[in-house]
Order: structure tokens, then C-alpha cells, then sequence
């Protein structure tokens, strides 16, 4: 291999490890397709994949590459990276047209309108507080703060995209004012988990799912890297809602978690609302848009069949590995996609959902035991859970899987 091809191809393996960095993949899954990618294209790669950096070093040339990993792709995005590492992979285009796309993947427009990202925003959380079995009020209450938050999010995003780290935080603190201003004027108890819903698309989901899955498969540093993110986020987004709540002065007896309520139908009507909300908001491709509403179908499935014969923390350990089974054999039947990364996240956020983490943290910062007890069920969740993956990793390995040819 000459030195020109040598540079080029290190340069487009270390653009394909930022692209799956940014496509929140698990550190353990991108760097086994950059092996299997830099093996396809005969390159011997030594590769060092964190969370926030790539260093890619060619072990007979010499040749050096370093990017910086910074943010998170859209869904469409990440569909886009892996194709077209899939494309390169089986010689299907060449290493200036993989490089050209490889770069150009995050300034992509977004597929689907900014009004219409704020609608599918308000759909999730009206449709997770569905899936909930709130009440009617708390429901509507959803579906309002949704909007608002949806709107924020995605004007920041478009004209302030520096602000988007804040937003979770600005967001959780804005709604737990709003809600506690409704508790106020219309005397009606509103439950803390309304701060959560509102924030629903901003918590670390892709942070947990990645940071399970790389301590179960032994990467300690990008885990725990990772998990320690995602918990520093939770406690300041508790933070952020508990500081909005002691600003309008309402009394904190106030912050009580929700009361089940409502027919046998209503989660599954927030189901498809919460898909039909999430697939908006985070783009996903018309053409995968069934392969997510049947995982996301099969899990909730799943986890209410198992319930009957077991505890909720064990269901939540069978209903995700059948939703990691389930989105890797999808994604398997075609390597352009639809993404396993993109189908399992709505499935985790439903079955440990980080409203729970962040009911629990707000208990703890605000002294109220009822709420903070909520800690050892989270645990307990994410402890079966990462065992259901550890095992369908066992007998699925991912690695096998992430390269085959298009069909």
C-alpha cells in the first residue's frame, strides 16, 4: 500500500470510529466494525476508541489519525453511517467518496421539519405519560410541557447548538416552575414524574444502554466513563426540577411520585404515541419506521407476559434481551440498517426509564424517602437488564452480525 492510499485510509477508518462514536454505539460494537472494516479494506489498524476520542495508527506505515468525538447524530444520521460504512466495507464506493460522506454526516439537514420534530417531542411525552397510566390531567399536563419543552429543544438546536449540553437542566427547571405554578392556582397535586416526562427525550437513555453494555463486556473505562456521565446528568436535571420547585415556594410534601390510574388499552395507546412522537423528533427513517413500533411492541409484550410469573426487575432483565435480540436480528437483514442502536434506545427507555432515576435522585436532594426508595428498584432494573443483554450477547455475538453485505 502506498503512503498516499496508507494516509487516506487512515483517515477514513478514523472518520468512520467518529461517526459510530457519534451514532452512540457502544464503544465494544464500533470498534469491532472498525476492525472488520479496516480488515475489508486490508489495512493493518491499531485502533483506540474512547467515548470523546479516536486514534487510529496504521502498524506498518506508520501513518497517524486523531479526531475528536464530540455530540450525537440524529437517527437518520446514524443510518447514513452505518451504511455507508457497510457500502465501503463491500467495495461498493470508494475511500474519497466514504471520506466525503463520513465528514459531511453532521451538517446533513435534518429530514423532517423543525414543526414537526416539536409535534413528535409532545407525542412522546403525552404518549409516555399515557404508557404511565397517569391521570387525565397529569396526561394533558404532559402534552403541554412536551410542546413547550419540544420547541426549546429544537430552536436551540437550530440556532444555539452550543446552549444543547444546558437543555436538560434549563428544561427539568423550567417544568418543575410550571408545574409547580399549576399545583399552586389549580390545587391539584402534581406528580414529580411530570418533570421527567418533559424532559423525556433529553435523558442520557443512549449514556445507560451504551455504559451496560460496555461493563458487561469488560470495557471498564468507556462504562464507567459513560455511567458516571449519565448519573452526573440525572443529579443536576433532579437538581435543576428541585430548584424550580423551592423558587415558587410550593411545599415540597408536593413532590410525591404518581398513582396508576386508568383502562387496560391506555399504555398501549401511549406506546404508539411515545414511537410515533420519538421516531419524529429523533428522524428516523419512514423506512424503518415498523421495524421500531414492532420492537417497541414486542418488548412492552414482553415484559407484561413475564411480569405474570415474575417480579417486574426480572421482567425488565427478559424484555430487554428480547429487544436486543430483536433489533440486532432486523438490523442484520440489511447492513444499511435499520440501525440496532436506534430500535433497542425507545425499547430501554421504556423499560428503565430514566424518569425513574430521576424521581429517585430528586428524592434524595430534597430528603423525601418515599421517593429516594425508588434508588433500589432503578438498581435493581439495571442489574437484570445488563444481564439480559450479557447473555443475548453470549449467544448473538453483535460483532458477527455488524458487517454483513447488503441485500
Amino acid at each position: 500500500m502506498d503512503n498516499e492510499r496508507n494516509n487516506l485510509t487512515c483517515e477514513v477508518v478514523a472518520e468512520a470510529a467518529r461517526a459510530l462514536g457519534r451514532s452512540s454505539y457502544p464503544t465494544i460494537h464500533a470498534l469491532g466494525m472498525i476492525e472488520d472494516l479496516a480488515d475489508a479494506l486490508d489495512y493493518q489498524a491499531e485502533v483506540i476508541l474512547l467515548p470523546n476520542s479516536v486514534m487510529v495508527e496504521n502498524r506498518e506505515g506508520g501513518s497517524v489519525a486523531i479526531r475528536k468525538v464530540s455530540g450525537s447524530y440524529r437517527f437518520d444520521q446514524i443510518q447514513v453511517t452505518q451504511s455507508t460504512v457497510a457500502d465501503l466495507s463491500a467495495g461498493l464506493i470508494t475511500l474519497e467518496s466514504a471520506r466525503t460522506t463520513f465528514t459531511g454526516i453532521s451538517a446533513l439537514k435534518s429530514p423532517v421539519s423543525p414543526v414537526l420534530r416539536v409535534v413528535g417531542y409532545a407525542l412522546a411525552a403525552t404518549g409516555f405519560a399515557a404508557y404511565l397510566n397517569m391521570r387525565p390531567i397529569s396526561i394533558a399536563a404532559a402534552a403541554v410541557l412536551g410542546a413547550l419543552a419540544g420547541l426549546a429543544v429544537v430552536l436551540v438546536a437550530e440556532y444555539r447548538p452550543r446552549l444543547t449540553m444546558l437543555m436538560p437542566i434549563l428544561v427539568s427547571f423550567g417544568a418543575a416552575i410550571l408545574i409547580s405554578l399549576g399545583a399552586r392556582f389549580l390545587d391539584t397535586p402534581d406528580p414529580v414524574r411530570l418533570g421527567a416526562i418533559a424532559a423525556v427525550l433529553l435523558l442520557p437513555g443512549a449514556a445507560l444502554t451504551s455504559a451496560v453494555v460496555e461493563l458487561v463486556g469488560g470495557d471498564m473505562v468507556s462504562g464507567a466513563s459513560r455511567f458516571l456521565f449519565a448519573l452526573m446528568q440525572l443529579a443536576a436535571m433532579s437538581f435543576g426540577f428541585v430548584l424550580g420547585i423551592q423558587v415558587t415556594g410550593v411545599s415540597t410534601s408536593q413532590l410525591n411520585d404518581f398513582t396508576a390510574w386508568g383502562p387496560v388499552w391506555l399504555p398501549w395507546l401511549g406506546l404508539l404515541l411515545f414511537a410515533v412522537g420519538v421516531m419524529l423528533y429523533s428522524c428516523t427513517p419512514r423506512g424503518f419506521w415498523m421495524a421500531t413500533l414492532f420492537v417497541i411492541g414486542l418488548t412492552y409484550a414482553s415484559l407484561e407476559l413475564v411480569q405474570v410469573f415474575a417480579p417486574s426487575y426480572l421482567a425488565a432483565g427478559v424484555a430487554s434481551a428480547v429487544a436486543l435480540l430483536a433489533s440486532w436480528l432486523i438490523n442484520n437483514r440489511r447492513a444499511q440498517g435499520p440501525m440496532a442502536i436506534a430500535l433497542f434506545l425507545p425499547a430501554f427507555w421504556l423499560l428503565v426509564p430514566g424518569s425513574m432515576a430521576f424521581v429517585a435522585i430528586a428524592g434524595v436532594i430534597d430528603a423525601d424517602a418515599s421517593l429516594a426508595n425508588l434508588t433500589l428498584s432503578l438498581g435493581l432494573n439495571l442489574l437484570t437488564i445488563s444481564m439480559g443483554i450479557m447473555v443475548i450477547s453470549l449467544i448473538y455475538p453483535y460483532r458477527k452480525q455488524a458487517m454483513t453485505s447488503p441485500v
